[in-house]
């Protein structure tokens, strides 16, 4: 729901449903899917990913995504 259908929403009294933990979820997927590409890209141009930095990024985002979807 875009800000203009939750404010026509509310000025109407009807209820908006946001649902903020589908956004995060979807927003954490997102960061690692862009952090699994940008290491893939490294690994293609011979560069070499710094390792110890993005892991703990992906496990960190599956971790808050599980926490959110129980």
């Amino acid at each position: 729901m875009d800000e203009s259908e939750f404010i026509r929403r509310a000025a109407l009294g009807r209820k908006a449903d946001v649902d903020f933990e589908t956004e995060i979820v979807l927003a954490l997927s997102d960061i690692t899917r862009a952090v699994r590409a940008l290491h893939a890209d490294m690994v293609e141009r011979g560069i070499t990913p710094p390792e110890a930095e993005l892991l703990p990024l992906i496990l960190e985002a599956r971790a808050a995504m599980l926490r959110i979807s129980k």
